[in-house]
């Protein structure tokens, strides 16, 4: 998995807080997006997804409760 962040002075990209994995082929990204490269793999076997999207399985339930 690659975990990045890319402050690019896009007036449409803004900062980029991005999370990609390298999977198995089944669509068309390469790492790359509007022409910015931010990670490498084989055409068609990357995945670019905004990190605001994803929520980690053990933060599903909320937060931990304090000890």
């Amino acid at each position: 998995m690659i975990v990045g962040f890319a402050d690019v002075k896009d007036i449409y990209l803004g900062k980029v807080k991005y999370i990609g994995i390298e999977k198995k082929k089944d669509n068309y990204c390469n790492g790359s997006c509007a022409g910015i490269q931010y990670f490498e793999c084989a055409p068609g076997y990357g995945c670019l997804h905004n990190i605001e999207r994803i929520i980690p399985q053990s933060y599903a339930n909320g937060p931990p409760s304090p000890l």
